[in-house]
């Protein structure tokens, strides 16, 4: 199989992180043709502008914090006959904490889904009936190149694994994957500001159990910002501000310099 003759759109999409540009170019060396989505603020507003670009019945959606591994092939990313129904997850290997998930992984996604998912605090579980984890690996999950970057998504992964919804068939894992993410992982670069951020996304998640409004602010990144910086103050740790580029269109498709 040649990178022209992927049957489904590659989209990359980005927002504030430190290594996206470097993460950007690695996804061009294995798909040449992949479009690049940058600046929209929230996931799910990301994720719609991409159901709309997408020319194809499904596209495969890579964030920028995730770097496709070494050898990994445009075949690797074949899914045979793939349904209208179903949304297919390559779980990702987190460099900080060990965990194998879906977490950044790789993800090809049916172009329609089921709206009412954003109503809900995390749209992407809910987008389609049901989910399948192809059993490869693709991608490193390299979520800590900065402190913000660390706590942020630890928060956003604590709060998912603690926040009440349903996890049929897999609360065992939760736990594990929840009490993994708030204790290991320390020695590592940035890696205390992980765990403090999945402790802080924990106890969010536990104050405000029921409650959709508080829980859905998990998308919200200049809420998660304002979140991390009262951590800061609090925690009496010095952080440089962080700033974001982002683009003024709902949509920008880019190739690196």
């Amino acid at each position: 199989m040649r990178t022209s003759e992927l049957a489904h759109d590659f989209f990359f999409v980005s927002y504030d992180e430190p290594n996206c540009e470097r993460n950007w170019r690695r996804a061009l060396e294995v798909i040449p043709n992949a479009k690049r989505l940058h600046g929209i603020k929230g996931g799910a507003n990301a994720f719609l502008a991409l159901t709309r670009l997408s020319t194809t019945e499904h596209f495969y959606f890579l964030d920028a914090d995730a770097e496709l591994m070494d050898g990994v092939r445009p075949e690797d990313l074949h899914v045979d006959s793939p349904r209208l129904d179903t949304t297919y997850i390559f779980p990702s290997k987190n460099v900080v904490n060990g965990i194998l998930s879906g977490n950044s992984g790789l993800k090809l996604f049916p172009r329609t889904g089921d709206a009412s998912c954003f109503d809900t605090q995390d749209w992407s579980c809910f987008w389609t009936p049901k989910q399948t984890f192809v059993e490869r690996a693709l991608t490193w999950n390299r979520f800590n190149t900065s402190p913000l970057q660390a706590w942020r998504t630890g928060f956003r992964e604590g709060l998912r694994l603690a926040d009440g919804s349903p996890k049929t068939g897999w609360e065992a894992v939760a736990r594990e994957f929840l009490e993994i993410w708030c204790n290991v992982g320390a020695e590592v670069e940035n890696g205390t500001f992980a765990i403090a951020g999945a402790r802080a996304g924990r106890q969010y998640a536990q104050e405000n159990l029921g409650n959709l409004e508080a829980l859905r602010k998990l998308d919200d990144y200049r809420w998660l910002l304002a979140r991390f910086e009262e951590w800061s103050a609090h925690a009496g740790v010095s952080v440089p501000t962080p700033s974001v580029s982002t683009s003024k269109r709902s949509a920008r498709e880019s190739r690196p310099d």
